[in-house]
């Protein structure tokens, strides 16, 4: 009823503490948000981060279901009395808070690209020509991966050096400030997906390709390079399938005459022989079951 005496009786004041309420809350959050942390990000600050942004977040929508809760709640209390309702302007109210939360979200993204690719265990010591990447395009990748490092730096840079403070929503030049930033990542996750592509590309060992999916595995975060780690996935099913093949034609092509040493028995050489090639396929598909289990 106290609301409702109120907005019957002073609107203007009643609509100008609400807006008073949506200025403290994006006050209150901003105190959370370090843009330090989220720029100049390790392991440990761009998690705490992404907490803080998803709480403020949080915060900003849970103001504005409350609102329209309460506005929805006095006109069920008083149907007859249109003159106690809630019809204030919402977009005088809410709109620095929308703007808040957007921007929130839009550093969540920045948060996420710290994690996909700003990267520093490419290499070991620092040596671009030392990868954990093995096999023949192993320093190619290797290269390759520093390389879309390099350009997500130069795009946290720009951010960086932006002459504004990021968190105020009064001013509109991070609109474009960061659509040059989500298309350059969008650009990176081309790079990225390509590569994966490219990294699978002469791998005929069933060992090599696990070892390959599981590293990338481990490197997914973004939602489209984790979609693009588990369409390989099928390539390993077809690399097995190839392997079974193989192990058939052999055995088509030997069983009656196994290829045995000059010391190995007849009959127990050739039940070794089976069972290697027996041992070989179950090797792959214990390779291929701890991959997929991954995903």
């Amino acid at each position: 009823m106290l609301i409702g005496y109120y907005n019957n009786k002073y609107p203007e004041r009643l609509a100008s503490l609400l807006r008073k309420i949506s200025h403290e809350i994006i006050s209150r959050c901003r105190t959370r948000v370090s843009l330090s942390d989220i720029l100049y990000a390790d392991s440990i600050n761009i998690k705490a981060s992404m907490v803080a942004l998803k709480e403020s977040i949080q915060c900003g929508v849970l103001w504005k279901c409350l609102y329209y809760r309460t506005a929805a709640a006095i006109r069920l209390a008083y149907p007859s009395s249109p003159e106690l309702h809630w019809t204030f302007d919402a977009t005088s109210i809410f709109a620095q808070t929308d703007a808040f939360v957007q921007r929130c979200r839009d550093l969540l993204e920045v948060c996420e690209g710290q994690i996909q690719f700003r990267r520093k265990s490419y290499t070991t010591a620092g040596d671009n020509s030392v990868s954990f990447f093995k096999g023949l395009r192993g320093q190619e990748v290797t290269k390759s991966l520093v390389a879309i490092q390099n350009q997500f730096d130069n795009q946290i840079s720009r951010l960086c050096d932006l002459k504004y403070q990021i968190l105020d929503v009064r001013l509109s030049h991070w609109h474009e400030d960061f659509n040059i930033f989500k298309n350059s990542v969008k650009d990176l996750e081309v790079m990225y997906t390509n590569m994966i592509s490219a990294s699978f590309e002469g791998v005929n060992c069933m060992a090599e390709a696990v070892g390959v999916l599981q590293i990338f595995q481990s490197l997914a975060k973004r939602d489209a390079i984790k979609r693009c780690v588990e369409k390989k996935n099928s390539d390993l099913y077809l690399l097995f399938i190839h392997d079974v093949e193989e192990v058939r034609r052999e055995f088509d092509e030997n069983r009656r005459a196994p290829p045995l040493r000059n010391d190995e028995p007849r009959w127990a050489g050739s039940a070794l022989w089976a069972t290697a090639l027996a041992q070989n396929v179950e090797h792959s598909w214990s390779l291929l079951q701890a991959a997929t289990c991954c995903l």
